[in-house]
């Protein structure tokens, strides 16, 4: 593998008296860098006077895009009259205007009213009292729910088996019954 005329092992440059590698451009700069840096520091913190030798100088401003690319000036003759002016910038204060409203309506009055005394305690409602068209066990009955009602018509997927037709969701312990136990017991819609 060549070498490419660099040094294969690296040590530092002793303030650039060794010829290694940038010694051209260390040499050309040295007058400015002067002895008092070291070279790590020098390659930390860059060299002075690379841009410009008059330190006291100020940066300007402007750069070549803002002077090459000027926004384009109007004419300074008035190109419509006073009265059109004032009535554009009437039309355009009406139309914010309206916009503004129509897009930020006032809030509506708050209303205080609870759930009970709106629905309960209104002019309009009239408590009705039904009678029962029959009789409810209370403990006895099955109640109406979805599931009952899917049950009744399609059927439940995953339910066991349940001791009374009726109701099926009842508890049953048949699931967790060891097999030597309900071998020969009767299934619980047997019974």
């Amino acid at each position: 593998m060549a070498d490419d005329g660099r040094n294969a092992i690296r040590f530092s440059n002793s303030g650039a008296r060794t010829l290694i590698e940038n010694w051209v451009e260390e040499r050309s700069v040295a007058h400015i860098d002067g002895t008092e840096k070291f070279t790590a520091e020098l390659q930390r913190q860059g060299h002075k006077g690379v841009l410009t030798t008059n330190f006291g100088c100020h940066v300007e401003g402007a750069s070549t895009t803002m002077e090459t690319y000027k926004k384009p000036c109007s004419p300074n003759v008035r190109t419509c009259g006073v009265r059109r002016e004032c009535l554009e910038r009437e039309i355009k204060e009406r139309v914010s205007q309206e916009v503004h409203c129509e897009f930020n309506p006032p809030p509506p009055p708050p209303d205080f009213t609870s759930t009970t005394k709106k629905d309960f305690f209104s002019i309009d409602f009239t408590p009705i009292e039904r009678k029962p068209e029959k009789d409810h066990d209370l403990y006895q009955e099955q109640p109406m729910s979805f599931w009952i009602e899917q049950s009744e018509r399609h059927g439940v997927s995953g339910l066991t088996q349940a001791p009374i037709k009726d109701k099926p969701f009842h508890r049953n312990a048949a699931f967790s019954t060891p097999i030597g136990e309900s071998y020969d017991s009767p299934k619980p819609h047997e019974k």
